[in-house]
């Protein structure tokens, strides 16, 4: 496998790894949530005082890109209900609506792929496998919240 694709695949777990934390963590507001987060993780990794504020710095990523994409969720949900008052739907305007949000997701993520790609490089060797330990464990399971 090419380098570059290798490392693609292993910033793409690290994504998930944090993802999954977050979404799986019972704390209903975003930030405590993420905060458990950056405990469990810094203490299932040991990581170490720089390694702990690459995390952050994954974290807070996530957390701006959260926040931009629900401030621009309700003006969408009003505009979409618009359409659906309509006889037809206007299938331009919904698809113009995707493509806006996929834009922003695309402009968001090289800074989320970026600080995950400099917390995973600034991880050690057995840090990293266990990424992909945890990984590998999880892949494919239907972990829902409260059925772990």
């Amino acid at each position: 496998m090419k380098r570059i694709a290798k490392y693609s695949i292993l910033i793409i777990g690290a994504l998930v790894v944090v993802g999954s934390f977050i979404a799986c963590s019972s704390h209903h507001d975003p930030e405590h949530r993420a905060q458990w987060v950056l405990e469990k993780v810094g203490k299932k990794l040991e990581l170490n005082e720089t390694q702990q504020v690459l995390l952050k710095n994954v974290s807070e990523e996530i957390l701006a890109a959260r926040v931009a994409t629900r401030e621009q969720m309700g003006a969408d949900r009003e505009q979409l209900l618009a359409l659906l008052e309509e006889p037809t739907l206007d299938q331009d305007t919904v698809l113009s609506l995707i493509q806006t949000r996929t834009n922003d997701f695309n402009e968001r993520a090289p800074d989320i792929v970026a600080a995950a790609g400099e917390f995973y490089d600034g991880l050690t060797v057995e840090q990293q496998s266990k990424i992909r330990e945890f990984i590998q464990e999880h892949k494919g399971s239907k972990h829902r919240r409260g059925n772990h």
